[in-house]
């Protein structure tokens, strides 16, 4: 649900933001190299719920999975105990509940969405953290059972008895959102009610930037809205992820798979291997 969120904040974005292709190669899959590494790892930007149409494990991607001994995602999907983690981070603090954050008008108006359009009770959700919201509303969206990277990837690495494991927990994770005021992100999904077929049009966009591989694009994507998130949901994160994938890249070759809009910009992840002096270069599938 909070990538769905990530997500979320992204259609907010006007999509003539988007702008012309980036600079430098179109790629997702990212080999690194050198420091004292003995064997490549590699570094896969996805995009975390697609329709079944857009979504592709190319041969060229399976090959180098196939060749790491790991897999280091976002979070570990494999821990048994993450549901739970998450779920003691779902309410919001001190009591706080939605149809105190927003205007009546606003609350009425996103109530008769939820029992409208997706027939449920808004009552049932006062207490939570707002933009868990978001998911809801997201799987409306889609109009198709999206396929997920994550739970794919997840999956193979179980076959091939890769080690699984996460870059930061629920908990680190949620606390970067809870940095944005409760009634930043309870606006934030009144707007998406009220804009569904833009979101539906704004994805559309997105789906066809991840296709074409166009990290910065991407990039200037997530960080273009209203709410300011490159700070919270990127450069810092990237910067705290930096020293975990070293490690586990010293340990043993390693596939890194985190959404695409960390690998690009000036913070972006791939930027930061570099100055940390690791060699990155673009891995074509096509």
């Amino acid at each position: 649900m909070w990538k769905l969120f990530c997500l979320g904040s992204c259609l907010l974005v006007s999509t003539a933001s988007y702008g012309q292709p980036g600079p430098g190669p179109a790629s997702l899959l990212w080999e690194v190299s050198g420091k004292g590494l003995t064997a490549p790892s590699y570094l896969f930007g996805t995009m975390h719920l697609l329709c079944p149409d857009d979504f592709e494990l190319s041969d060229t991607l399976l090959n180098r999975f196939k060749a790491t001994r790991q897999l280091v995602m976002e979070l570990d999907t494999g821990n048994p105990e993450l549901m739970a983690s998450v779920q003691q981070h779902l309410f919001m603090q001190d009591d706080q509940q939605l149809s105190q954050l927003l205007p009546e008008a606003d609350f009425n108006r996103l109530a008769a969405f939820f029992q409208d359009t997706l027939q449920l009770d808004i009552r049932l959700f006062n207490q939570v953290k707002p933009f868990v919201l978001t998911s809801i509303v997201m799987h409306h969206l889609l109009a198709c059972q999206p396929k997920s990277y994550e739970l794919a990837l997840d999956s193979l690495a179980k076959q091939q008895s890769k080690t699984l494991t996460g870059l930061e927990t629920p908990g680190e994770q949620m606390a970067l959102f809870d940095t944005i005021p409760y009634a930043n992100q309870a606006r934030m999904i009144v707007r998406l009610a009220d804009s569904l077929a833009q979101a539906r049009t704004s994805f559309a966009e997105l789906v066809a930037l991840y296709r074409k591989e166009d990290l910065e694009a991407l990039y200037q994507a997530a960080v273009r809205n209203e709410f300011e998130m490159e700070g919270v949901l990127l450069t810092r994160r990237n910067r705290r992820w930096i020293p975990r994938i070293v490690a586990r890249m010293q340990e043993h070759p390693t596939f890194i798979a985190v959404g695409a809009a960390h690998l690009g910009g000036p913070d972006g992840l791939l930027t930061l291997l570099e100055q940390a002096g690791y060699a990155v270069r673009p891995v074509f599938s096509r």
